[in-house]
């Protein structure tokens, strides 16, 4: 046990010297950094103000660095290999895997060197490395892994379904009869709709084989 102010509780849990006002709770944890936390199993912790929630983690970024989950446990001549983290101020989670199932990325808020406070980060789902973010919400299915989102209301009868892109008047609704409506307006005139490329009408059993359907 090295550091001041630290505690470590448990089986074969180890705290760094230097790593001050530390805390581990489990077995066979870690910590580095300072003023961070590890609770589990076999969490590894290297930045400062951080935090491991789960077994086989590994957390290198700089500080503020977090993952909830675990990542596979080994057997035989195949070791355990950990879900890792190493970009600060991030947070990670996912469950019996190497990669993360959501992540979410550090704000470009630049206090103190500049005025920018209140800016936010954003999130990705499925296997998208922190620089590849390239969007508020950023989905990316795995292989042989349909990439979709399912809106789906419990009262089909009485509630619709919608996507509102811009304001109330531009976007995409089914209706509780089972309608769909795409409606783009400013106020009560209508806008422009832009469809590029090939429009389909009445493809009925192109959709039913491309669905699986048949």
């Amino acid at each position: 046990l090295g550091g001041y102010h630290s505690l470590a509780v448990g089986n074969n849990d180890t705290i760094m010297n230097n790593a001050n006002g530390s805390i581990a709770f489990g077995s066979l944890n870690r910590i580095g950094g300072v003023m961070s936390l590890a609770v589990g199993s076999n969490v590894k912790i290297e930045s400062s103000y951080s935090l491991g929630l789960g077994h086989d983690l590994k957390l290198i970024g700089s500080s503020g660095c977090m993952v909830i989950g675990n990542g596979i446990i080994g057997s035989g001549a195949n070791p355990n290999v950990s879900l890792e983290n190493s970009y600060g101020n991030s947070l990670l989670i996912g469950f019996n895997s190497t990669k993360p199932t959501l992540t979410v990325s550090p704000s470009p808020n630049d206090y103190p060197q500049g005025d920018t406070l209140a800016k936010t980060g954003k999130v990705a789902i499925g296997d998208v490395p922190m620089p590849d973010i390239a969007a508020k919400l950023h989905i990316r299915s795995d292989y042989g892994e349909n990439a979709g989102i399912i809106l789906e209301p419990k009262d089909l009868t009485s509630s619709s379904t919608f996507i509102q892109m811009r304001d109330e008047y531009h976007g995409i609704w089914v209706d509780d009869n089972g309608d769909m409506k795409i409606i783009s307006r400013s106020g009560f005139n209508y806008s422009r709709l832009l469809l590029e490329g090939k429009v389909g009408i009445k493809l009925t059993e192109y959709l039913t084989e491309a669905l699986g359907l048949a």
